[in-house]
């Protein structure tokens, strides 16, 4: 009874911290991808500076 109990509890556990960890995935992919659309537009800014 004890270890079902404790299995249960684990999978519990288990499943919380997968799904904290697929979250923080997103928030930094999300984070990188807006990094670098920032990144891009300042060196097409740079670059039509040196085309005007």
């Amino acid at each position: 009874m004890k270890e079902e109990v404790a299995k249960g509890i684990r999978m519990v556990v288990e499943e919380k911290t997968r799904k904290q960890v697929n979250l923080k995935a997103m928030q930094l992919s999300e984070k990188i991808k807006l990094k670098g659309e920032k990144a891009t537009d300042e060196e097409v800014k740079k670059l039509l500076k040196l085309l005007c």
